[in-house]
């Protein structure tokens, strides 16, 4: 390797090697995650006593949204106060959850999130949800998600935390939704909404024996219709 020459056309996208311009150049660690360069030899160091000084080096600061995942329709937990909901395939790769209400009723439409991680500060954190549903012929009497946590334990019943992320407010959906009668419209073109919901407090769980779940509460008119086209779950992730 030349060694008049800056590192980073050696090292384009390592942005923790940036600190050193050049070879030839001695540079004195002073914190953890420095990089120091011998100049005899072209030698690179980690500053850093211990595995955890390098992972800190590493991670601290990398938490990205890196994780998107559909909830597949079928795998849903569905309750209905009257009948429910049917799976229906309008075409190839349009599936949705649909209902025509003959009265006042309440759909419940829940999953569980998949991710756990293993301490607070590292592995998968839920942070919000992506909702796209059509409403047709009348608006709904309200629609509300929420998020909640639960612990099984022996010979004890299962203790549930309402609000596992932070209790959920109409300021957290997106600003096309962020009010109950936007959420109900369906005079919206087409008759499609597309929710984002963004967590207060990423929900997450390190108990083995706990849990998160989210709900979407759907409360209908008579008449009206009402299909679940897909939720998305959103979270970051988290190394160190």
């Amino acid at each position: 390797m030349p060694t008049a020459e800056p590192l980073e056309r050696y090292f384009h996208g390592i942005p923790d090697l940036l600190c050193v311009d050049r070879l030839n150049t001695d540079r004195t660690p002073t914190a953890a995650g420095h990089v120091r360069v011998n100049a005899t030899g072209d030698v690179f160091q980690w500053w850093g006593d211990t595995d955890n000084e390098v992972k800190t080096a590493l991670h601290v600061g990398r938490e990205q949204t890196s994780i998107i995942r559909p909830f597949q329709l079928s795998a849903l937990d569905i309750v209905s106060t009257a009948a429910m909901p049917v799976l229906t395939r309008a075409a190839a790769g349009l599936w949705y959850w649909e209902r025509i209400a003959t009265g006042a009723e309440t759909l419940y439409f829940s999953g569980l999130v998949p991710y756990k991680i293993e301490t607070a500060s590292r592995g998968a954190k839920l942070t919000g949800l992506e909702i796209a549903y059509e409403l047709a012929t009348a608006n709904l009497t309200s629609l509300d998600v929420r998020v909640d946590s639960v612990v099984y334990a022996q010979a004890t019943n299962p203790v549930v935390t309402n609000s596992h992320g932070g209790a959920i407010v109409d300021g957290d959906y997106d600003a096309a939704h962020d009010t109950a009668a936007e959420r109900i419209d369906s005079t919206v073109a087409n008759g499609e909404h597309l929710l984002t919901l963004t967590l207060n407090t990423p929900a997450y769980y390190v108990t083995a024996n706990g849990e998160v779940r989210f709900e979407i509460a759907v409360v209908m008119q008579n008449t009206g219709v009402f299909r679940l086209r897909t939720v998305h779950g959103i979270y970051t992730e988290a190394q160190n």
